[in-house]
């Protein structure tokens, strides 16, 4: 089954997807977390990507937060954490 178009295909959407951040991801690895923090910060520290929008300097400021460093994420970690992460924005924090 296909779909006829005339519209050329433009995706619209990008992901970095990073096995690191997980606990299991760095035990296979034989990594601990924090090793696992610090390459998910590099791999976003070289991240280029040019000619659209994206989210890197949100998702390496995340990787500072306390809790996304212990590992005390879920689902529900953007609702109750995002007051604080977008004030780091607003105040124009970044990191290096």
């Amino acid at each position: 089954m296909s779909i006829e178009t005339n519209e050329e295909f433009r995706p619209k959407i990008v992901a970095f997807c990073c096995n690191w951040c997980s606990y299991a991801g760095a035990d296979l690895t034989g990594s601990s977390r924090l090793e696992a923090v610090r390459r998910l910060r590099r791999a976003l520290e070289e991240l280029i990507i040019e000619g659209v929008k994206t989210n890197r300097e949100f998702m390496h400021l995340l990787t500072y937060h306390k809790d996304f460093i212990r590992g005390n994420y879920n689902t529900g970690f953007w609702e109750k954490n995002h007051t604080e992460i977008e004030k780091w924005l607003k105040e124009g924090i970044t990191v290096k």
